[in-house]
C-alpha cells in the first residue's frame, strides 16, 4: 500500500446502503481509495481523525443523525477546507444556494452519472 499522502483518499456520507457501494466502486475502479460513513457525525468523527488524510467529500443531503447541510456547516466551522460536493435527488435552487452559502463546492443529482463522480474526484482529490 502507498504512502497516505500519495493515496486520493475520498469520504462517501450516505445512509443509503447502495449508493455507497455505487459510489464505492465506481471510485475504486478508478483509482481511489474509498472511506464510507452513514451520517454526518460519523463522517465528521472520520476527518477529525487527522491520520485519514480526505482529499474530497461527497456527502448525501437527507441522513438521520445529521444531515449533510449540517455537516458542511460544521466542517467549515471547524476550518476543514476539502471539498464537499453534495448528492440529492433534489436539485432545487434554493438547496443547491444554500448548500453553497454553507460551503459546499458542487452538487450533484442522484442517480448519479459515473462519468461525473470520477471527473469530479480526478479534479478536486
Amino acid at each position: 500500500m502507498q504512502d497516505t499522502e500519495l493515496q486520493r483518499i475520498v469520504l462517501v456520507v450516505d445512509d443509503s446502503r447502495q449508493v455507497c457501494d455505487a459510489m464505492r466502486l465506481v471510485l475504486e475502479i478508478n483509482g481511489f481509495t474509498v472511506i464510507m460513513a452513514s451520517n454526518g457525525r460519523e463522517a465528521l468523527e472520520i476527518l477529525r481523525d487527522k491520520r485519514n488524510n480526505i482529499k474530497l467529500i461527497f456527502s448525501d443531503l437527507h441522513m438521520p443523525g445529521m444531515d449533510g447541510l449540517s455537516m458542511v456547516e460544521q466542517l467549515r466551522q471547524e476550518g476543514f477546507k476539502q471539498a464537499v460536493i453534495m448528492l440529492s435527488t433534489d436539485g432545487s435552487a434554493t438547496l443547491v444556494e444554500k448548500a453553497r452559502a454553507l460551503g459546499a463546492n458542487g452538487w450533484i443529482k442522484k442517480p448519479f452519472e459515473e462519468a461525473q463522480v470520477v471527473g469530479i474526484a480526478r479534479k478536486l482529490a
